[in-house]
């Protein structure tokens, strides 16, 4: 299948089709999702420098209200990093604090995953809000089981994702529909590629 016309020129995947330069702030997210569902994209050398693209460019673009970056594309990042073995990106312990992002969730998952151990015991945190959130969601928010699952696929504990996939199943029958709810318009890329 070929889903070209709901990228941007960089390789993201956006909200809709045939995206603008600032269609969306989430594109690396939506990019995330589209991978977790098996779309492999010739377009990875791009994701993964999308760290140089960020430092160097988002500052001042016109979503980005001054320095602050999305938590969500933060995520996307680090899923991409994970899944890649970059070891550039995120150089500071602070890097994501400087740019507005102060929920300790984050804080725990992100310096962990950099190499930080001595956060291990502190991983309750962002596994506690995996699953409140998974079990908070429903027909009419639908975005905090989506971002949880990207979470549960950068930790890599699979007991957790099967706890996940479980209550979706559960509450939702299956991730397709839950995709579904959220990506509204039936030809998007992460709503085909969840099915």
């Amino acid at each position: 299948m070929n889903f070209s016309s709901w990228q941007d020129k960089y390789g993201f995947i956006h909200l809709n089709e045939n995206p603008g330069e600032e269609e969306s702030e989430n594109g690396v997210l939506f990019t995330a999702y589209a991978d977790i569902n098996g779309l492999s994209f010739h377009q990875h050398k791009k994701i993964c420098i999308f760290s140089l693209w960020f430092k160097n460019r988002w500052r001042g673009s016109a979503f980005s209200e001054g320095d602050h970056f999305s938590h969500d594309n933060y995520l996307a990042m680090l899923y991409f990093q994970r899944k890649k073995d970059i070891k550039y990106w995120h150089t500071s312990f602070f890097d994501f604090v400087t740019y507005g992002h102060y929920h300790p969730r984050d804080f725990i998952l992100f310096n962990y995953l950099r190499g930080h151990k001595w956060l291990f015991p502190l991983l309750v945190i962002p596994i506690i809000a995996i699953i409140v959130s998974i079990l908070m969601a429903n027909k009419k928010r639908t975005s905090g089981a989506l971002l949880s699952r990207l979470r549960c696929k950068i930790l890599g504990f699979k007991m957790l994702e099967k706890f996940c996939d479980m209550v979706v199943n559960k509450k939702f029958g299956s991730w397709h529909n839950v995709y579904s709810i959220y990506f509204k318009n039936e030809n998007h890329p992460c709503r085909i590629l969840s099915l």
